[in-house]
Formats: structure tokens, sequence, C-alpha cells
């Protein structure tokens, strides 16, 4: 090696990379908390909303307020949705811009086959159907009407 080369330093793995990147995640969360504390009413009025939201998807997903039977499908979406919703916050404090914003482009494409089935509710038969939907929690058998 040359005089101006520096041996490299080790670098954590197994456990120990999981508790760096754990404590690293922690400090950016702090730091995120702190900045958007910082935007007053503004962040305070889109968290109650955004909680509110997704309360309301837990809600619906979990059978809280009635069951209405049938496969649950809509139910297994709007749950899937809902831990979405709560993961893309967690990430984005966390500093994973990118995978936050990946889980909510992917909440918005719930949403919109979501009104698909309500404007035509015989889509959602197509889709289940076109896309080989296979849930762990419902056998094939109840998917079909």
């Amino acid at each position: 090696m040359t005089a101006h080369m520096t041996q490299p330093q080790k670098f954590p793995e197994g456990i120990e990379f999981l508790k760096l990147a754990e404590s690293v995640a922690e400090k950016c969360c702090l730091d995120t908390d702190e900045h958007l504390l910082k935007m007053g009413k503004a962040y305070t009025e889109c968290m109650r909303n955004v909680g509110t939201m997704l309360a309301t998807i837990y809600r619906l997903g979990s059978c809280h307020d009635g069951c209405r039977g049938g496969d649950h499908l809509i139910e297994y979406i709007l749950g899937r949705t809902c831990s979405s919703g709560l993961s893309a916050l967690s990430l984005l404090r966390q500093g994973y811009y990118d995978e936050s914003l990946a889980l909510a482009r992917n909440m918005g494409e719930t949403a919109n086959l979501l009104a698909l089935f309500v404007k035509m509710p015989s889509r959602m038969q197509e889709w289940i159907k076109g896309s080989n939907l296979v849930l762990s929690h419902v056998g094939p058998d109840r998917l079909r009407t």
C-alpha cells in the first residue's frame, strides 16, 4: 500500500449491522420529528387527517363496526392498505423516502382499484379471475360466487 491509502475500517455485520441501522433510523426519526413540528398547524392538520383515514380503513378492514360476511377480499385489501400507510409513515420518519413513496403509490393504485369496483362491480370478479388471485387466508373456492 502506498502512504496515501488507508486500511478500510471493519464494517459491522450481522446483528451489529442491524443495531447500527436501527440507531441511524432512530436519529433520523428524531431529526424528522423536530423538523415536522416546525411546520406548525399544517403538519398537525395533515397528521390528524391521515390518522383518521388510516383508523377508518383499519376499522373497515377488521370488521370492527360489523362484518358484511362473504370472502373478506375487500377487507384484506383494506388491511393491507392500512399497513402500507403506517409503514410509509414509519419509513418516511426513518429517512427511507423512496420506499415510503412507493408504498404511498401502491395505496393510490389500491384506491383506484376499489373505486373501479364501486363504479363497476362486475370488474371485481374479472380482476379476481384475471389475476389468478391466491390469498393465504381465503381458499379459491370461497372467492367464487
